[in-house]
């Protein structure tokens, strides 16, 4: 009997990328030594890299981009066989959101644990500056630790800890036919570095079902935060709702509490100033702005149909249904859309179609609001593209 051992090399390099409608054209790279030490510990240098969608149009906006610089540390089999210690130093990130833009960098530890072949879950522990850059005035409501803080800085530091798990019993995590998923997440903010102390919880599941002729799937996200002394989240740790991931017939993170606030005014150059007396800037000064909130659900089910008899097994069609509430807790806090009488659940419905490709899941989907809002600026028809794993 010839045993063969092949090692992989030890220096590695990962490339993946996606392009969606919600988040623009994402890229990631990975690289690092897999076996430091001869213990199999890992360093690895991650980068990331982004460039989201200019305003209401389909052109990449090359001048405002997402991107994060980390460098990671894990060595498996501690403190216990079936744990991973890991500790990430993230250098820099920048996110870009349509309606504020901030930094990030920090420093964060913890263990991964494997309880068996379904089932995981992860604590870890960190401290972070959030630097605010530019944001929308419509964002701050009252209780915003930021309109304080702003009014000396811009920016913060927090420090916290998450306590997450996730049991995973689908028959595959990229297309499952049958099978059931479920994730629950708190994290809390300790409120030692000066930020008010918090606690947020998340949870997700689904179930699928494979009944021979088609396939159908429910799903469930809910999540909830607290604040001490009654006060609101800062803007930029609220829940928002909407979009290819989470409300579909809406645009992304556009549900929910709203502020109708003033354009900014701008003195643009005599060259162009008949061109912006016609164009939508000047016939519409004022926008509404999503608050985002501090309790939200959802529930989502969809039908699958596979095209296997018409030979094309990696083609499908689905139709949907998705609903979803977004709000704050405190009755006190108000906004215009609030002051309005439009706190609601909101729904749509929709179909799509999903191709699976040697090179990545294609999704397309149209999503329908049949209560759209037009003076919200929400249409009656939203499509969705993704191409890649993001």
């Amino acid at each position: 009997m010839v045993i063969r051992l092949d090692e992989h090399p030890n220096i590695f390099m990962t490339i993946a990328g996606a392009l969606t409608t919600d988040e623009g054209a994402q890229l990631r790279f990975s690289s690092g030594h897999r076996n430091l030490f001869g213990l199999g510990h890992k360093l690895s240098f991650v980068g990331q890299a982004g460039f989201g969608w200019d305003g209401e149009g389909w052109l990449l906006d090359r001048y405002a981009p997402d991107w994060r610089t980390s460098i990671r540390y894990t060595a498996p089999r501690l403190p216990i066989k079936q744990g991973s210690f890991f500790t990430e130093l993230v250098l820099r990130e920048q996110i870009q959101e349509s309606n504020f833009r901030l930094y990030r960098s920090g420093l964060k530890a913890g263990v991964s644990l494997s309880i068996n072949q379904n089932w995981r879950m992860l604590v870890e522990y960190g401290i972070q500056r959030v630097d605010i850059d530019d944001y929308d005035q419509g964002l701050l409501i009252t209780g915003d630790p930021w309109i304080e803080i702003l009014s000396t800085r811009n920016h913060r530091w927090s420090s916290g800890g998450t306590l997450s798990t996730i049991w995973d019993g689908r028959d595959s995590p990229f297309n499952p036919k049958k099978g059931g998923f479920a994730s629950l997440g708190l994290s809390v903010t300790d409120g030692l570095l000066g930020m008010a102390s918090s606690v947020q919880a998340l949870s997700n599941w689904s179930y699928n079902w494979d009944l021979q002729q088609f396939r159908f799937r429910v799903s469930n996200s809910n999540g909830l935060a607290v604040m001490r002394n009654e006060e609101t989240l800062p803007f930029d740790q609220r829940f928002f709702l909407g979009g290819a991931n989470s409300l579909r017939g809406f645009s992304r993170n556009s549900v929910g509490p709203t502020n109708y606030v003033l354009r900014p005014e701008i003195a643009f150059p005599t060259q162009i100033g008949p061109a912006i007396e016609s164009s939508s800037l000047r016939e519409n000064p004022a926008q509404w702005i999503p608050t985002g909130g501090d309790l939200f659900y959802t529930l989502s089910l969809e039908a699958l149909y596979p095209l296997t008899p018409f030979e094309l097994e990696h083609i499908s069609i689905i139709t949907f249904c998705d609903l979803g509430y977004l709000g704050f807790q405190n009755e006190t806090l108000q906004t215009d859309s609030i002051l309005e009488g439009d706190e609601s659940i909101r729904y749509g419905v929709g179909v799509g179609l999903r191709w699976l490709t040697s090179v990545g899941p294609i999704s397309l989907d149209l999503g329908i609001n049949p209560a759209h809002l037009s003076e919200r600026g929400e249409s009656l028809f939203t499509p969705y593209f993704s191409f890649g794993n993001n």
